[in-house]
């Protein structure tokens, strides 16, 4: 489960980007770095990266957007 900044890019805070930035890219990076042994060893497996809809690409959505694409 993550979290969503709305609002035009200019307004948002660093700060925010930053955890927009640690669940959608630096989250997904560690548990796919922790999962690929396990699958080589198994000889299968297959990671499936998916994104919520909820923005709808609306402009002043456009930190989970980039995050996520």
């Amino acid at each position: 489960m993550g979290f969503g900044n709305a609002g035009r890019f200019e307004d948002l805070g660093a700060d925010r980007e930053q955890d927009q930035l640690m669940i959608n890219v630096v989250a997904l990076a560690g548990l796919t770095r922790r999962l690929i042994p396990g699958m080589r060893e198994r000889g299968s497996g297959e990671i499936v990266g998916t994104r919520g809809l909820a923005d709808g690409g609306r402009p002043i959505n456009a930190e989970p957007a980039a995050t996520t694409a």
